[in-house]
This record gives C-alpha cells, sequence and structure tokens, in this order.
C-alpha cells in the first residue's frame, strides 16, 4: 500500500511540491525555519528529497524569489484586465503590487534582500550600466511596470523623458508604503490602499500636468469651450 508521500510523489511534480511548502515554510514561521532537511519533513518526503532539487538553501531561496516574482507578476496582470485608461492601469498594479506585499509578506521580504543573487543581465540599461536581475521572473515584472510607464507616456498622460525615472518614482511610493505597513509604523487612520491610492492620485496628477500630450490640450478645449481660461 502506497504511502502519503509516495503518493504525493505520483499526483504532481515534486519540485513545485517542494516550493509551494518551502514558501509556506516561510510565510508561517520566517526565513530562518526553512532549511533543506525541515522542508523535506513538512513536505512528507525523505529529509534528503530536497537536495535532488536544490543544492544548498541559497538554490532554494532563488527558486523561492523566482517564485515570488512569477506570483506578482500574475497578480498584477489579474488586476489589469478591467482597467482601461493609463492611469488605472497604474493604480490597479500598483495596488496589486501593495496587496501581494501584504498577503506574502515574507516572501515579499524575501524577493527583495540581498540573499538572492541578481546575476541576470537584462536587456535595459541605467546610465549605460546594463540591469540586473535575480530571475527571469523578476525581469518580466519589472519590465511590465516599465511597459506601463511608457505607455502613458506615448499617450501623453505622463512627460515624456526616461521612463525608467518615472517607474522608479511609483515604485518607491508603493513599495514604502508596503515596508511601512508590514512594519505596523504608518502613522494614520487610513488603511494601506486608500493611502496608496491617494498618493498615486497625487503623484500622477502632478506628472500628468506637465506633459504636454493630448489629454492635457483636450482639457484646455473643453474649458476654453465653457469661456474658462484654460
Amino acid at each position: 500500500m502506497p504511502t502519503r508521500a509516495t503518493s504525493s510523489y505520483h499526483k504532481e511534480n515534486l519540485e513545485e511540491l517542494l516550493l509551494r511548502k518551502a514558501a509556506q515554510i516561510v510565510a508561517r514561521r520566517g526565513l530562518t525555519a526553512l532549511s533543506l532537511r525541515e522542508l523535506g519533513r513538512v513536505a512528507g518526503v525523505s529529509r534528503s528529497a530536497p537536495y535532488h532539487y536544490f543544492a544548498d538553501k541559497a538554490d532554494l531561496l532563488r527558486r523561492l524569489g523566482e517564485l515570488g516574482f512569477a506570483r506578482l507578476g500574475q497578480s498584477i496582470a489579474a488586476a489589469l484586465v478591467t482597467a482601461t485608461s493609463p492611469r488605472e492601469r497604474l493604480q490597479a498594479g500598483l495596488g496589486a503590487y501593495l496587496s501581494f506585499a501584504l498577503e506574502e509578506s515574507d516572501l515579499f521580504r524575501l524577493m527583495f534582500t540581498n540573499v538572492l543573487p541578481r546575476e541576470l543581465v537584462g536587456t535595459a540599461t541605467a546610465g549605460g550600466a546594463p540591469l540586473t536581475f535575480s530571475s527571469p521572473a523578476a525581469e518580466a515584472a519589472f519590465g511590465g511596470f516599465v511597459q506601463a510607464i511608457a505607455a502613458a507616456q506615448s499617450e501623453g498622460h505622463l512627460p515624456p523623458g526616461d521612463p525608467l525615472l518615472l517607474t522608479h518614482i511609483f515604485w518607491a511610493y508603493v513599495h514604502g508604503v508596503a515596508e511601512l505597513a508590514l512594519g505596523q509604523n504608518l502613522k494614520t487612520a487610513r488603511d494601506p490602499q486608500a493611502l496608496l491610492q491617494a498618493g498615486v492620485q497625487a503623484l500622477y496628477r502632478s506628472l500628468a500636468a506637465a506633459a504636454p500630450g493630448e489629454p492635457r490640450r483636450a482639457v484646455r478645449a473643453r474649458r476654453a469651450a465653457r469661456g474658462l481660461r484654460a
């Protein structure tokens, strides 16, 4: 009669099972509780089984980071389905980023620590130097963010220039809100999502005012039609 552990080998890929269980250990007990032997115990397999898939804890953490960025990218993509305007897409994407940070706090913190080596050289550059990432999933998540900003620029909703600069402005804000919320350091009665959206709207309005594109000209035209000064 097959044991539960033996059955799990047949029901799903063991590597995927181990990654899911590793994520659960980090989420429930923190990063220090994770080891390959403990992972084997929690997964219901031999304590040596994880070594067939991960060279050591550092390799396991790298794979976990990749899993986290993949989940983050999926969360953002799902949030963008119903968004239509550039502002809605930006707000929805940043809102999904914050939700992921709050719901997957330990995994989120792991994704942005120095324990993940950033050895993947990306296609984008900053100041002539190529950007580096911890995994293809991390590059894809960041690339989607840059593309959303560039699309808003091309449509005249945000000022022209280096999209990386605007990306970091919005990224710094949402990541800062996430870290303050996770540390219970927010000094406001607003919930983190409300604070985030208020700040994003203020940033967007301020930057959009400097954009020379069609949206601003349309506003001026409407004001002129009403007999108002542009």
